[in-house]
């Protein structure tokens, strides 16, 4: 489980809403959680150079042109404050949106950005928290079929810190998800 808990305890350092943009080391480190190829490795280049407002630019002129990996990407300016006011909501429904569209990144980020806030204990409630540790499992179960080995790795380590009845929830509603 250290593994898991390192990443979710580095994302969520980052994501405080208190907390300045990234500094250059930590803009660095968030660059692995990007998608740098193609159009986006200009955005990524300025990201790890915490020129985040270029980066912006050219993620969201991706955005535009139908790319579903530049939403993985915004979504992690949205949850670091790279650039634009931290938002963990808006965060996650742009890593939502790339995950649908098959962004292995994204629907790891979307995971690791749903059991940040139980795994720090900011919230509690026993039902929410098996209800997004079974969403969690589907999002790395997806991203680890596409041979994410960061994915792979941390549904090993989510299945450990799931409940009995959480992961059944989540094979089930994986099953289901694959059926339709």
């Amino acid at each position: 489980m250290p593994k898991l808990f390192a990443v979710i305890f580095a994302l969520f350092l980052l994501a405080l809403p208190a907390r300045a943009a990234p500094n250059a080391v930590e803009a660095i480190l968030i660059k692995q959680f990007l998608v740098c190829e193609g159009n986006l490795a200009a955005g990524c280049e300025s990201f790890g150079k915490t020129a985040f407002s270029d980066a912006l630019i050219v993620f969201t002129g991706a955005v535009e042109n139908g790319s579903a990996a530049a939403q993985n990407n915004i979504a992690m300016l949205y949850e670091t404050g790279a650039g634009v006011a931290q938002d963990n909501v808006k965060a996650a429904e742009l890593y939502h949106i790339a995950a649908e569209a098959g962004v292995s990144i994204a629907q790891y980020n979307l995971a690791m950005l749903t059991v940040t806030k139980h795994v720090i204990g900011e919230v509690t409630d026993q039902q929410e928290r098996d209800t997004d540790m079974a969403t969690a499992y589907m999002w790395l179960t997806f991203a680890s079929e596409k041979g994410l080995k960061l994915a792979i790795e941390s549904r090993q380590e989510l299945i450990e810190f799931m409940s009995e009845g959480s992961l059944k929830t989540a094979k089930n509603r994986l099953r289901k998800r694959r059926e339709k």
